[in-house]
């Protein structure tokens, strides 16, 4: 036991990851934790953790100052941060979930590299238990569900993203679930043509008010009920441990739009 414990104490971590930072407090691992980025803000506690810049532009000299054991980092997108670390000799751990399965892998590999793996286990038993639970009350009735991620160019979430699974479990369908990539560009057009029920606006300045203003989207359907609703930035763009949050979050917006009386 206390050579276990004199290897939690001296093991140190960065993070470039917020949904890894989130993972790292949930397994209560955040004594190993040195530092993380910016934008790791959650828990409120992660702020006060000494920052090593963006996610994109992480600043190699305070790394370096730290000498981590592990850095963690999501892949695709920080394919050059990581080649960049590992040239320097610093050991990277990648993780890219784009499945619910995926995130609850990612638990128990951060569980592994902090030394937390009895807490990860816990953890992704009890994250189970709850989405065995969510799929049994999956809604019959389920509304088309078109998701923003940015309105100049429009990016929505395809069907090999996290997101496109959270729809699907909440009670909605993806009206571009059809497409087998995470990320892509549609067409003003093709969104109008799907005459989504429900529409979902996940970035910073969304406006709802602005959406009814586009020319031809006055004939969408979620216009029309007045469901379009700017989502929690965080809960539905990091694929971590809070997905589940998202889940129940979006289950009731549906349920809400479904009950709605309005033309």
């Amino acid at each position: 036991m206390n050579f276990l414990l004199f290897l939690v104490v001296g093991l140190k971590v960065i993070s470039l990851v917020p949904s890894v930072t989130e993972t790292i407090y949930l397994l209560h691992a955040d004594s190993v934790l040195v530092a993380n980025t910016i934008y790791g803000d959650y828990p409120p506690a992660a702020r006060k953790k000494p920052k090593v810049g963006d996610m994109l532009n992480p600043k190699i000299d305070k790394i370096i100052k730290l000498k981590p054991d592990y850095i963690f980092v999501t892949l695709p997108m920080q394919k050059f941060v990581a080649q960049k670390l590992e040239k320097l000799g610093f050991k990277v751990i990648a993780v890219s979930p784009e499945s619910i399965e995926g995130i609850l892998k990612t638990i128990e590999i951060v569980g592994k590299y902090t030394h937390h793996e009895a807490r990860a286990r816990f953890v992704v038993d009890s994250l189970r238990a709850i989405l065995d639970s969510l799929k049994k009350t999956v809604p019959r009735k389920k509304l088309r569900t078109y998701f923003e991620l940015s309105p100049r160019p429009l990016y929505t979430a395809g069907g090999k993203s996290f997101i496109n699974e959270v729809i699907s479990i909440a009670g909605g369908v993806n009206i571009f679930g059809r497409l087998k990539v995470p990320y892509p560009v549609v067409k003003q057009e093709d969104v109008i043509r799907a005459d989504p029920e429900i529409i979902l606006l996940s970035y910073p300045h969304a406006s709802p008010a602005a959406v009814k203003k586009r020319i031809g989207w006055d004939k969408i359907t979620a216009v029309r009920k007045n469901c379009i609703f700017k989502v929690n930035l965080a809960l539905f763009d990091r694929p971590g441990p809070r997905v589940f949050k998202a889940i129940v979050e979006l289950r009731k917006l549906i349920q809400g739009c479904i009950s709605s009386k309005q033309p």
